[in-house]
């Protein structure tokens, strides 16, 4: 019965070690130009993780820096395109 138990618990504290490994491991990331919403002239890069990525794309973001992005005061064109849902755009 000794035998058992002490199996079974170093079996456990394997488990949990897994567990725990694959917990924090981090994903794939992609940047995209944040654009929070109500507020787009506070656009800004950030790094998220690809699963996160179809939520901010629905609600405006785009993928690539915002740096590396048009503005409306250069490109109004371009910028709405990239930024449909900015109220500037309508």
């Amino acid at each position: 019965m000794r035998k058992v138990i002490l199996i079974l618990s170093i079996l456990c504290i394997g488990l949990i070690s897994i567990a725990g490994i694959r917990s924090s491991e981090e994903g794939p990331k992609i940047t995209i130009c944040h654009i929070p919403p109500g507020n787009p002239e506070n656009a800004h890069s950030i790094t998220i993780s690809i699963n996160a990525l179809p939520a901010h794309l629905a609600h405006g973001d785009s993928e690539g820096a915002c740096e590396a992005q048009c503005t409306l005061e250069t490109d109004p064109e371009c910028y709405c395109e990239l930024f449909p849902n900015d109220p500037a755009c309508n």
